[in-house]
């Protein structure tokens, strides 16, 4: 903890490189993108410190997430892990977006898994300030529900949802939602299923469902000008677990439907 405390404090991102070994799709994909015109942005992701801080055990076999030392530890990891790809990402594009994915914040509020909101708030933050401080924009991914009020208190730019199975659920976050779009924030709705479901959908019936999910708040008194304006198109979450011909369709049942929604069908 020394010898990372030192790194951490000269500001050297070097020791907080991701390795090929340990990411390869990233280099990949950097090398895809040089040279490539009419990119948009550049997107990066970073596990999230609560997944990760829950994930991985301290050495008496305990969440490393309630260990005060480990757990300040990995946020200040994390946070220089992603402006290290805020970094790589930007040789190639000038606009970048790094997403915090937290699968585990599905538990948050749960008796069993135990998180204090300030503590989650401040962790969260951390590291989104380490992909700000690089002048990139931050998101926050959940796969699952959780509570969402929750999340619009984080300074994250965008909050990407599943917005296939929880369009209702995050709905009843009408206000914090509201709030969020008004201060310039960014929906992103994860509308075309990254599971095998996405063998029974076209992109006119996505474009109905998520117009359902904008009509939900809408009735609660969001201007859909501004859910429209503030709106991103993705699918739910990875496609890891598709096939290559699942995870094509995916993407062009996304790009499908975006295209509808600007008009240029």
């Amino acid at each position: 903890m020394e010898k990372f405390y030192e790194h951490y404090m000269n500001e050297d991102l070097a020791p907080f490189a991701i390795s090929e070994h340990a990411a390869p799709g990233l280099f990949a994909y950097v090398k895809r993108l040089k040279g490539s015109s009419g990119i948009v942005a550049a997107k990066g992701h970073t596990t999230g410190p609560v997944t990760w801080g829950l994930t991985v055990a301290d050495q008496d076999k305990r969440a490393s997430w309630y260990n005060d030392m480990l757990r300040d530890g990995i946020v200040k990891g994390l946070a220089r892990k992603a402006a290290w790809q805020v970094q790589q990402l930007k040789a190639v594009n000038e606009r970048v977006i790094i997403f915090v994915d937290e699968p585990y914040l599905q538990s948050y509020g749960s008796a069993a898994v135990p998180l204090r909101e300030d503590e989650t708030v401040s962790a969260l933050n951390e590291v989104m300030e380490g992909i700000h401080g690089g002048g990139a924009h931050a998101g926050i991914h959940v796969c699952g529900n959780t509570d969402w009020g929750m999340i619009t208190r984080t300074q994250t730019d965008i909050i990407n949802f599943d917005a296939f199975e929880y369009a209702q659920a995050i709905s009843l976050f009408y206000r914090e939602i509201g709030g969020f779009l008004e201060k310039g924030g960014i929906l992103a709705w994860g509308i075309t299923p990254s599971t095998s479901a996405i063998d029974g959908v076209n992109r006119d019936g996505l474009v109905a469902d998520l117009r359902r999910g904008f009509g939900l708040l809408i009735k609660k008194g969001i201007q859909e000008d501004l859910i429209l304006d503030r709106a991103l198109i993705t699918p739910s979450c990875g496609g890891g677990s598709l096939t290559v011909e699942q995870n094509l369709k995916m993407l062009e049942c996304t790009a499908g439907v975006s295209r509808v929604l600007r008009g240029d069908k």
